[in-house]
């Protein structure tokens, strides 16, 4: 699991075109201490492809705190479920490709906003058809 910083760039695992994962981070405050979800007023997905900056599936700055597939635990544990519609290649024309999920949040009563991208990388698959 890794902890959110402004920037972090996920390694392993490359995500399979056209499938469902999920992200799981810790969020932590300026400070370095984990926010729980009960002091998060605003969690917002920007999902993106790195080069391009072109939004997937319709995901930018759409809510997830406690919808669309995201939620935070009491101890700061974020989890987002990406579907296959996430993990869709933006261009056929790599290997793969790198997505951005960018976090935007607010706590502690909404005086305090955090941001935080994480990077992961998508295989392009042969044979594996468009998803209308």
């Amino acid at each position: 699991m890794a902890t959110l910083s402004y920037k972090t760039v996920l390694q392993t695992p490359i995500v399979a075109e056209g499938t469902s994962t999920q992200l799981t981070a810790t969020l932590k405050d300026r400070l370095g201490v984990a926010v729980p979800g009960t002091d998060l007023t605003h969690l917002t997905l920007t999902l993106y492809e790195l080069e391009s900056e072109t939004v997937i599936n319709s995901r930018d700055a759409q809510n997830i705190l406690g919808v669309n597939g995201g939620s935070v635990s009491v101890a700061g544990v974020l989890t987002l479920e990406l579907s296959e519609l996430d993990n869709v290649l933006v261009s056929q024309d790599s290997g793969r490709e790198t997505h951005v999920a960018l976090f935007q949040y607010r706590y502690n009563g909404g005086s305090k906003y955090g941001k935080a991208e994480v990077h992961f990388p998508v295989a392009n698959l042969a044979h594996v058809p468009t998803i209308p």
